[in-house]
């Protein structure tokens, strides 16, 4: 009986040790996709009547594994690197 208990005891381990294993190779996956890019784009500061009273600069890195989102921001006037 004591070495049932065993047996199980070491099975869960090895179970638990490949739960690990997969979760480690699986999040490094989805890591090692994404991508970095400093997004620079030009927002209109306006005045109290909706008058265009001065532009600022803005930059803002993203970091993302779809790219459409990098196209959505370049569509939008963004230039993204």
């Amino acid at each position: 009986m004591v070495s049932n208990l065993v047996n199980f005891g070491e099975s869960i381990s090895i179970k638990m040790k490949n739960l690990f294993l997969s979760f480690s190779v699986i999040s490094l996956f989805f890591v090692s996709c994404s991508k970095c890019y400093e997004c620079v784009e030009y927002q209109n500061i306006l005045d109290s009547q909706g008058n265009v009273i001065d532009t600022t600069e803005v930059h803002e890195e993203v970091c993302t594994a779809d790219q459409n989102e990098i196209e959505r921001r370049e569509d939008n006037g963004a230039v993204c690197s």
